[in-house]
């Protein structure tokens, strides 16, 4: 998504540019770095959609609306972001201050539009990537950095851990473990563990839980703020950091 402090959000026509400061010259056009616009929604963010906007969506317009919203076909630049608002797309294009009085190359082709839907979207969308693709160069790497980069890939790939590789894990502890395990993963059916050389993660979107097998013990470190923690002594936990992410450290959990 483009964003207002983006270093080089959008194209002027070579004509415009001495009106604006920070600008950047990339071919025939100019990068522009602020000017005081804002990101507007061509198709109005609002849910409750007008009957012209409706009509140009299509009768499936509500699923229009929800997967193309917030996409970059949808997306442009604008000083009138409150003059624009939800009006219909024709008059977005005609008003004063609208996508055809607009001095920004971004907007030129919307100035050419009749109507603003799915396939409109998806157009623009494809034709501003591309564009990214002429702005924003990605790094040429010879052959060998990209061999030397798949091989540690490949490395890497296939490689599946069992609970094997924690031999700590029996008898009391072991059981400990099991009912902990159990417990974790009970807390939602999207969590899911995985056996890692050196840890039990349990994870949803991100690891909440991992689980360090010990000789006597089981570590645990928590993903969670330290206050959450309810431990009334707090003799047990102790906040950490690892890797850059504030973990929190439960020590003593221990075999019964």
């Amino acid at each position: 998504m483009l964003h207002d402090h983006c270093p080089a959000c959008w194209l002027l026509p070579e004509r415009s540019w001495k009106r604006y400061r920070g600008v950047v010259k990339w071919g025939r056009g100019i990068l522009l770095r602020g000017a005081g616009n804002t990101i507007e929604h061509i198709m109005p963010q609002n849910p409750n959609l007008s009957p012209e906007w409706r009509r140009d969506l299509g009768p499936n317009w509500e699923e229009v609306h929800k997967t193309c919203l917030h996409t970059l076909g949808n997306l442009t630049l604008t000083r009138y972001n409150s003059e624009l608002s939800d009006r219909p797309f024709r008059e977005k294009r005609d008003m004063e201050g609208g996508f055809a009085d607009s001095p920004l190359r971004l907007n030129k082709g919307l100035a050419k539009l009749e109507t603003w839907n799915e396939q409109e979207i998806a157009k623009r969308a494809e034709a501003l990537a591309n564009q990214a693709l002429e702005v924003w160069e990605y790094p040429r790497l010879s052959e060998n950095v990209l061999a030397k980069d798949h091989k540690k890939s490949s490395e890497h790939e296939g490689v599946t851990y069992t609970i094997d590789v924690h031999p700590e894990l029996r008898g009391d502890l072991l059981a400990l473990f099991e009912e902990l395990s159990k417990r974790i993963r009970n807390l939602d059916s999207s969590v899911r563990m995985e056996f890692k050389k050196l840890y039990i993660a349990f994870k949803m979107s991100t690891n909440f839980v991992d689980i360090v097998p010990q000789k006597s013990r089981l570590q645990l470190f928590l993903n969670m703020p330290f206050d959450a923690i309810q431990d009334r002594d707090l003799q047990r936990c102790e906040q950490c950091r690892a890797l850059g992410e504030r973990r929190r450290r439960v020590r003593n959990l221990v075999r019964q």
